[in-house]
């Protein structure tokens, strides 16, 4: 078995080879797996808790060269048929994917939930601002994109998602108020 620190090392270690803004990092990849063991609770026995951890871990680096990885994965003593189910995994949890495995459900959709409502909202906003873009686009950003619901594979994430979209609605509206409040538009 992959040792935390030793996957956390070469994941850093390939974030910071490249450019990443400052939400997407080994932090994320963290907050992913932490929210993914919390939805995959429910399913405990049904998939295989490595694949999981392993994909959520690499899942934000495989763009930056699926063959480094497979390649790390294999000198770690992972065989070839676990490297491969480790790779389609966390090809599987990308935003645009359609997951076919339980491992790749539930990272989909910890993206969409990771952090729970305040990181929801507060995640726009710090790209935006990394961006240069205004307060503004930012809202609307989050009121056309953020909130929309996407597909999720669990129920658990649904109900979550209600949660989250709920808060979101609430503190964009309070947000705007005091926008157009400060601004005379009231």
């Amino acid at each position: 078995m992959i040792g935390v620190e030793d996957i956390r090392e070469f994941v850093e270690d390939i974030y910071q080879k490249n450019e990443r803004g400052l939400i997407h990092g080994v932090e994320h990849t963290e907050r992913l797996v932490k929210d993914a063991t919390k939805l995959a609770r429910p399913y405990i026995g049904e998939f295989d808790a490595e694949v999981l951890e392993l994909a959520g871990m690499i899942h934000g680096v495989i763009h930056y060269g699926e063959e480094g990885i497979r390649k790390w994965l294999e000198e770690q003593g992972l065989d070839i048929d676990r490297v491969d189910r480790v790779i389609s995994v966390a090809w599987e949890s990308q935003a645009k994917s359609i997951p076919v495995s339980l491992e790749g459900k539930i990272l989909h959709d910890a993206h969409y939930i990771e952090g729970g409502k305040e990181f929801h909202v507060l995640k726009p906003i710090i790209v935006g601002s990394e961006m240069g873009q205004s307060l503004d686009k930012t809202i609307e950003f989050i009121k056309s994109s953020i909130m929309e619901s996407p597909t999720y594979y669990l129920r658990e994430s649904q109900q979550l998602f209600e949660e989250i979209h709920q808060y979101t609605q609430e503190f964009v509206s309070n947000l705007e108020k005091q926008l157009y409040m400060e601004k005379g538009q009231v």
